[in-house]
């Protein structure tokens, strides 16, 4: 049978997965409060405070804190149990949740995200938890082979009644993809069903997995956290995150990152777990002063040419005198690596299935699948 491209789908998503990479500076606001160091998640209310909880080990707490870091109240969460608390959302009716899905060693059968009342309207400090209970659909070992480590869990959103997990990705070796569950966000036990992946990077892992995630919804933009850099997700489509345009925000200084929001607005709020009695801080940075820098052309990836010639994918016209390819399985397998200089085209031999191509250059990249059948 001769190959093909299915070249709609892969239209489509050259022009939709374009990235552009941007540095973003942090400021530090305070630290965070003494009983909340080790603060791993983040969530700005409708009232402009943040919440947080610590994570594994910690008590079933969360801090409601002003946006200087002072402590105004603890909340016990009744009927919920600390096991590794990673991140916390909300949804448009003052609801919570509260995901105990943190699982380095991949080998968790009682992953759980907690739904809350808004816990600022709290009497006596307590409110009480419902249960939302799952299990990755495409997982079948606790734990998994080395090569398949990617169901912790450290990030988590809420958007049209559904609740929304990205994938801590510790696969050896490190293949870079982070993975995108869904499930309904009510009581019950489900069954998340993997929905998207995105390759963060080629490693090291502490740089490209994912500690975070946070939704603006009324702007319609997401953003994944790791120890680095923030990848800002916007112009999608729904909950087609990753099928819009993408930019890598890189950070000012390496901590360990395990919280993200958005205020009202475009301002980030970010903190981080006190590692060896430093840290444990909560910085902000506005996307304003960049975004304008940030929203992705299409323009200069318009003359890009890609056809199917005999057994090779051929893809002309790259708007780069210098660059990087990378070609991926969808497995993750890396199956091509090459720099090139001064060639506009390259080609390759593809068996039948689903790839993720990568091209990059010193100033720019842009990422995207194809189907060859």
């Amino acid at each position: 049978m001769n190959k093909k491209l299915l070249s709609t789908l892969f239209i489509g998503l050259v022009f939709q997965s374009k990235l552009s990479a941007q540095t973003l500076n942090l400021t530090t606001v305070s630290a965070l409060p003494t009983n909340f160091k080790e603060g791993s998640g983040l969530i700005y209310t409708s009232t402009g405070k943040l919440l947080t909880h610590n994570d594994s080990g910690g008590k079933n707490e969360i801090a409601i804190m002003d946006t200087l870091g002072n402590l105004l109240k603890t909340i016990v969460v009744d009927s919920a149990t600390n096991v590794d608390w990673e991140d916390i959302t909300n949804d448009v009716n003052g609801n919570y949740y509260i995901g105990d899905f943190g699982n380095n060693l991949n080998d968790r059968t009682d992953l759980k995200i907690y739904k809350i009342p808004n816990p600022e309207l709290a009497t006596n400090d307590t409110v009480v938890a419902q249960t939302i209970s799952f299990t990755f659909s495409n997982q079948t070992a606790f734990p998994p082979a080395n090569s398949e480590l990617n169901f912790d869990c450290e990030a988590l959103v809420w958007k049209n009644d559904s609740l929304f997990v990205f994938t801590k990705n510790r696969t050896v070796p490190f293949n870079g993809y982070t993975y995108m569950y869904s499930m309904p966000a009510t009581p019950g036990n489900y069954i998340a069903q993997l929905t998207d992946s995105f390759y963060c990077g080629p490693g090291p892992k502490e740089n490209y997995w994912i500690t975070a995630a946070a939704f603006n919804a009324t702007r319609d933009k997401l953003v994944l956290l790791s120890s680095a850099q923030i990848w800002l997700f916007q112009n999608f489509t729904g909950t087609d995150y990753f099928g819009g345009n993408v930019s890598n925000l890189q950070l000012s200084g390496f901590t360990q990152k395990e919280g993200i929001t958005f205020d009202n607005g475009l301002q980030l709020y970010i903190c981080d777990e006190q590692t060896f009695g430093f840290f444990g801080n909560i910085y902000k940075t506005d996307l304003n002063t960049i975004l304008a820098n940030v929203e992705p052309s299409i323009n200069e990836l318009s003359n890009i040419n890609f056809y199917v010639d005999g057994d090779y994918l051929v893809v002309q016209n790259l708007p780069f005198e210098e660059c990087q390819i990378t070609v991926f399985d969808n497995t993750g397998k890396q199956i091509y690596n090459k720099w090139t200089k001064g060639e506009l085209q390259f080609k390759f031999n593809l068996k039948h299935g689903v790839y993720h191509i990568h091209v990059r250059s010193k100033g720019n990249s842009f990422s995207f699948k194809c189907l060859v059948f």
